[in-house]
């Protein structure tokens, strides 16, 4: 749990960037979530009302209803507040404003996992 933690709290969320990088590793670990289905997560999927939640659509075309925790929901919200309105229908996007790649999530998870090493020994 603390190589988690530690990878969570990676990414600076001073910035946008970071602010996405947050959200897309909360969602994916409290989600349980395969890189394939956070990359495709549609925004019109995330509902963060009432009762926060996620409709993932997963292998053979399957779909679920995940709860959010309150912290990923927390998450969620600040990337929302910053994300925009591109032309993607994807939750998360690149830093060029198309839709975020399993190659660019590889790219960002490698990034924080290096930086949490820091604080991580354990991660080495």
């Amino acid at each position: 749990m603390d190589e988690v933690r530690a990878i969570l709290n990676a990414p600076n969320t001073t910035t946008r960037l970071g602010i996405r990088d947050r959200a897309m590793l909360h969602l994916c670990f409290a989600g349980g979530l395969r890189v394939s289905e956070l990359v495709g997560l549609l925004l019109e999927s995330v509902r963060l009302e009432r009762t926060p939640s996620v409709r993932v659509v997963g292998k053979g075309r399957r779909e679920r209803c995940l709860p959010l925790w309150k912290e990923t929901t927390a998450d969620l919200r600040a990337w929302m507040a910053v994300r925009g309105a591109p032309p993607v229908p994807e939750l998360f996007m690149n830093a060029e404003g198309t839709a975020m790649t399993r190659a660019g999530f590889e790219y960002i998870l490698d990034k924080h996992v290096c930086s949490a090493r820091k604080s991580c020994p354990s991660l080495k």
